[in-house]
């Protein structure tokens, strides 16, 4: 579920300030180990994992707020011509009304002009940056303006991110909200650590009967490739975010119970962070799949 492609350049001149002056004495290192999961004498189950840091002091993160979309579909493709489809958007199998006229048979050009993504004159934003600092992914969420890095198309289109584009090898990944949850940026602990559970699933209109047993649950289904067996199939995933607490240890060890659910199915966790408002760095996820 990481991507690597070429994205426009953004501002981060504040954010590299902060990196290379005196700010940081030493590097910022985030370490999880893989999730142990097992299975509780109530049939639930149980993921283990332990954080590592060094480098890391909670000053760092005073007062800066930690932001994440709440995409509730996920699509990952390629590109037809360079354009978006709305039937079968990226060549999946999922169509979205993304100018919101009532038809979903609409195909919009995408072009690459003066350093930036267009459809049409309307420029697009895109959330994952190619810059990188220590190996973690960087995700810009607001313009130079100040305005929220979402995408439509017309006035009356519906809201998207774009989280990576790149025209050579026809490929994107896009975001949308759903008419129960719109999308929108939730605010997070900082650092926070988001654990990810994912299932196989057959419908986006049934909610996973699985949950996690920590803080708030969000839903999201992609059609990223998770599990090997998983063909054009989509994925569920319910996901939370746990505050990560630093100590003079430079360890935390996590339990999370999660309910309702057999194999298989998969335990992502990663770490995020933020030093610069609307700047999320984020490490690879630690993953477990539980096949029996």
């Amino acid at each position: 579920m990481t991507h690597k492609y070429f994205l426009y350049p953004i501002s981060l001149i504040p954010l590299f300030f902060l990196l290379t002056s005196g700010a940081l004495t030493s590097k910022i290192d985030f370490r999880i180990s893989l999730p142990s999961v097992t299975k509780s004498v109530d049939g639930n189950y149980d993921a283990r994992f332990t954080v590592h840091y060094s480098g890391v002091k909670i000053d760092f993160f005073s007062d800066v707020p930690l932001y994440i979309s709440n995409d509730s579909i996920i699509i990952q493709g390629l590109m037809s011509d360079n354009t978006f489809r709305e039937k079968g958007i990226l060549n999946s199998q999922i169509t979205i009304d993304l100018n919101n006229n009532g038809t979903a048979e609409d195909v919009f050009k995408v072009v690459f002009r003066a350093n930036r993504y267009f459809i049409g004159d309307q420029p697009l934003e895109v959330l994952i940056s190619p810059y990188k600092f220590s190996n973690y992914q960087v995700l810009s969420y607001f313009t130079e303006n100040r305005n929220v890095k979402f995408n439509r198309i017309g006035k009356n289109g519906i809201p998207f991110t774009l989280h990576t584009i790149n025209l050579k090898n026809k490929s994107a990944t896009v975001g949308i909200g759903n008419k129960n949850i719109p999308l929108a940026l939730l605010e997070f602990p900082n650092p926070g650590i988001q654990i990810f559970v994912l299932k196989i699933t057959d419908s986006l209109s049934t909610k996973p009967s699985f949950s996690i047993a920590a803080g708030k649950n969000h839903v999201q289904y992609t059609n990223e490739p998770v599990f090997e067996s998983q063909g054009d199939d989509m994925v569920a995933s319910v996901w939370v975010v746990e505050k990560l607490g630093i100590n003079e240890k430079n360890e935390t060890t996590y339990t999370i119970p999660i309910k309702n659910i057999s194999p298989p199915f998969a335990v992502h966790v990663l770490v995020n962070f933020s030093m610069e408002n609307g700047i999320r760095l984020r490490t690879q996820p630690s993953i477990t799949i539980v096949e029996k």
